[in-house]
């Protein structure tokens, strides 16, 4: 994966915090923005998945910029810092800057980016979730549209388990037929 420092946002000092399941959960419930149920539990499954402990700059998701800016240059045309400017439009959020963090894979310097409040990060998951899932968001989607990996790539098997294996965690604390203070569902829930 090739890693760009933005221009248009500021570098911030690395600060991690924890990030517990139920503030997780709180953290998607308290979205002011209507989603189906499901959207909302694959994006706190992904959360403990990408970042499972403690949360660095505010970014539960490992989100990692790609792109020089959000409006497009013209080393980089999509804009977006990697993900497209509709992307972020969508969501109703932006980062605020980005911290160098090693990454996870590649154990390489890499710029995360960096918001306001893990809450500002959850809605672009949620609506990420949302997006690629359709109806329903699962551990292939999780493969294909959040990993990036291919059915015959060797870690496809073992990321979609422990992406199901983290979905049934989350649905346990959190059943979809569970009111929650702030819930709403935006259509029917798996």
């Amino acid at each position: 994966m090739s890693y760009r420092i933005p221009r248009d946002i500021p570098k911030l000092p690395t600060e991690w915090r924890p990030f517990p399941l139920p503030e997780r959960i709180r953290s998607a419930v308290t979205d002011t923005r209507a989603y189906p149920v499901w959207a909302q539990q694959a994006a706190v499954a992904l959360t403990t998945i990408e970042q499972p402990r403690t949360v660095p700059v505010n970014n539960p998701a490992g989100i990692m910029c790609q792109g020089l800016g959000f409006d497009p240059l013209p080393e980089s045309t999509s804009g977006g810092w990697g993900w497209g400017r509709g992307a972020w439009n969508r969501a109703g959020v932006r980062p605020c800057g980005y911290a160098l963090l090693r990454e996870g894979l590649g154990g390489q310097g890499a710029p995360f980016l960096a918001f306001a409040s893990v809450a500002d990060s959850m809605r672009f998951v949620v609506q990420q979730c949302f997006e690629d899932g359709g109806d329903k968001y699962d551990g292939d989607d999780y493969c294909q549209h959040w990993f990036g990996i291919a059915e015959d790539h060797i870690l496809y098997g073992s990321s979609r388990n422990l992406f199901d294996a983290k979905l049934a965690q989350v649905r346990t604390e959190w059943p979809s037929n569970v009111m929650i203070a702030g819930w709403r569902d935006a259509g029917a829930s798996a």
